[in-house]
């Protein structure tokens, strides 16, 4: 009993630090947003393209939302016969993003131009655009530590990423697709979701 408890403490210290320093290595502004969470996580586990770059643009919506204006009113949760009434849209790219210092007279404001959220894991900063958060001054620092504010930006490159299609009600349950191909355009759905 006695050599079992040292051994327990031990087991339970190396588990406590081992969940502090992934902690550690998410940085994350204004919060959590689980879809764009589960795009990173899966990204980092099967893209080459997070091994290759630093700055990763993503860009969230309702595929209703984006797909709404080019279908029937009446009809608009349909696309080609397919349901997508309960599909969110992540589409992740190699940055594309370069800003100019005088972004800093848009600090405290919410700007549909600029990208108001971010998440550091690894070393790698995502950000996003969200209309419910302003630019930060944090924001701002962190952009220009990873070069996105003053630098260049590779256009070959950005065209690089992948669009993912969730159901908001499982995030567990999505595909992937290549940034140039969108599920509207497929003949049958490879995913279907329930409704909320």
């Amino acid at each position: 009993m006695k050599i079992t408890t040292p051994l327990i403490l031990i087991t339970a210290l190396v588990f406590q630090l081992s969940c502090s320093s992934q902690k550690q290595d998410i940085k994350s502004s204004n919060g959590s947003d689980s879809a764009i969470e589960s795009t990173i996580t899966d990204f980092f586990e099967t893209s080459d393209l997070y091994k290759d770059n630093k700055v990763f643009g993503l860009t969230k919506q309702d595929v209703l939302h984006y797909v709404k204006g080019d279908v029937n009113k009446d009809d608009y949760r349909l696309i080609n016969n397919l349901p997508h009434q309960s599909l969110i849209n992540i589409s992740i790219r190699v940055n594309s993003l370069s800003l100019s210092e005088d972004i800093t007279s848009k600090i405290g404001t919410i700007s549909t131009t600029l990208p108001s959220r971010y998440i550091i894991k690894d070393k790698k900063l995502f950000y996003w655009w969200d209309s419910g958060y302003a630019f930060t001054q944090e924001t701002y620092d962190t952009f220009k530590d990873f070069g996105i504010i003053g630098g260049n930006t590779n256009a070959e490159q950005s065209q690089k990423g992948i669009n993912y299609y969730f159901c908001s009600s499982d995030l567990t349950k999505f595909i992937k697709l290549k940034l140039n191909e969108d599920i509207s355009n497929l003949e049958t759905s490879p995913i279907f979701c329930k409704k909320k």
